[in-house]
């Protein structure tokens, strides 16, 4: 009996250990700032929406999609709908990084560091160095706008 109670002693530890380390890592899911980035988001331009959340390939990173531009054409000829503009992996120090973002306009992909205060987010694109992108402002919508050629949710 002695033996048994020696072994889920030290078994009990590891398990414990296990446990509180699984608690931590879940409740950085709940990080608001790491949450903050989800929704949608209008462009500077006002002619496209933007829906950030969990990527559909892998739900720890970010991913951003156009559900809504409106110089989409129903025959197809400008189909940004549903387009992945962003992915982003790793979220650190207020802002998501280690990722890119994809311009529709240009076919060019740019490395990003997404950040978000409030109601605005900042994308920062660059190529090699941040200091010198450029940085896209988008403003969170509560809902698509009207006409909405695509309004999915992935």
């Amino acid at each position: 009996m002695h033996f048994i109670k020696t072994i889920l002693k030290f078994l009990g530890l590891p398990i414990a250990i296990s446990l509180a380390i699984s608690n931590i890592a879940f409740a950085g899911d709940a990080d608001p700032a790491r949450l903050a980035a989800r929704g949608f988001w209008l462009t500077a331009e006002h002619d496209a929406v933007v829906k950030f959340g969990p990527c559909t390939d892998n739900d720890s990173a970010l991913c951003g999609v156009i559900v809504w531009d409106q110089d989409a054409s129903p025959s197809g000829k400008r189909a940004s709908c549903g387009v992945r503009i962003a992915q982003l992996s790793h979220f650190s120090d207020g802002a998501w990084r280690d990722g890119w973002a994809f311009d529709p306009r240009t076919g060019r992909h740019y490395e990003t560091v997404l950040r978000v205060s409030g109601e605005k987010m900042n994308m920062r694109s660059y190529v090699g160095i941040e200091l010198f992108g450029e940085t896209e402002n988008l403003s969170r919508v509560d809902q698509l706008p009207a006409g909405c050629p695509l309004a999915h949710s992935n």
